[in-house]
C-alpha cells in the first residue's frame, strides 16, 4: 500500500476548505519554496493556481517582565522563561 498523494486526486476531493499557506516571520523562505511545490502539483493536475500564500502581517507581540534578571514572560506563549 502507497501513502503517495496523487495531485489529482487531492485537488478533485472534496474538501472542507482550500489550501492556504501563511508565512510566518523566520519561515518566508520557506514558505516561499512550499508554494512553488504547491503551485506547480496543482497544475500538474489541472488547476491553475498562482499561489497558495495569503498576503498578511504578523507584528511582534510585546514581551513583559517579571520579577528578577533574566526572567521574562513571553506575551505569545503566556509561560515564564529562564536565561
Amino acid at each position: 500500500m502507497s501513502n503517495e498523494i496523487n495531485p489529482m486526486a487531492f485537488f478533485q476531493e472534496p474538501s472542507v476548505a482550500d489550501l492556504r499557506l501563511l508565512a510566518c516571520p523566520g519561515a518566508e523562505e520557506l514558505t516561499a519554496l512550499i508554494d512553488k511545490h504547491l503551485v506547480e502539483w496543482a497544475k500538474s493536475a489541472g488547476v491553475e493556481k498562482d499561489s497558495f500564500i495569503i498576503p498578511c502581517e504578523c507584528p511582534p507581540l510585546p514581551e513583559r517582565r517579571r520579577q528578577g534578571p533574566g526572567e521574562r514572560v513571553c506575551a505569545r506563549r503566556r509561560h515564564l522563561h529562564r536565561h
